[in-house]
């Protein structure tokens, strides 16, 4: 039971870091009651893993209940935490004509978060970064290990290039 107390608790630091409002606070620890029970649930029924989400899931729909919207990934919401912490100013999953972006900075810089699912098919990003540059927007995508790999790199290059732009 430690051990998952320990692992929940990284996660959450990773994600809100230190700083957590009261009413965050209230949200967070009814999710993760809900959690453990399902775990001790499963645990003493003999079925453990077997119906409860991954703890990766559980932060996803936490995090989206705070926000009011749904990340794609573990590493969109790091990049959330990142650039608030960061002081950069953006919109979250914003929509543009029919493409949704990870972020929009400034209004005019599109901060892409490129992960394998964007090797699949290079022709459908090109025509969707074609698109959002007509409309007049700068698209930065980032692939996920580069993120993941110098977080503060990509926070710096994000900095420099929205100065350029404004």
């Amino acid at each position: 039971m430690e051990k998952l107390k320990a692992e929940i608790a990284d996660n959450f630091r990773q994600v809100f870091g230190n700083k957590i409002s009261s009413k965050e606070k209230a949200k967070v620890q009814k999710c993760l009651s809900i959690y453990m029970r399902q775990k001790m649930n499963n645990y003493y029924n003999g079925a453990e893993n077997k119906d409860a989400p991954p703890l990766n899931t559980i932060i996803q729909e936490i995090f989206g209940e705070l926000t009011g919207t749904m990340a794609d990934s573990k590493a969109e919401i790091i990049m959330y935490n990142a650039l608030t912490k960061a002081g950069i100013s953006f919109q979250f999953q914003y929509k543009i004509g029919p493409f949704r972006v990870d972020f929009l900075i400034n209004d005019s810089l599109v901060f892409e978060l490129d992960g394998p699912l964007h090797l699949l098919n290079p022709e459908y990003d090109a025509k969707r970064k074609k698109y959002i540059e007509n409309k007049g927007y700068t698209v930065l995508a980032v692939p996920l290990w580069a993120a993941t790999y110098d977080k503060q790199g990509v926070i710096d290059s994000i900095k420099e290039l929205a100065e350029k732009i404004f």
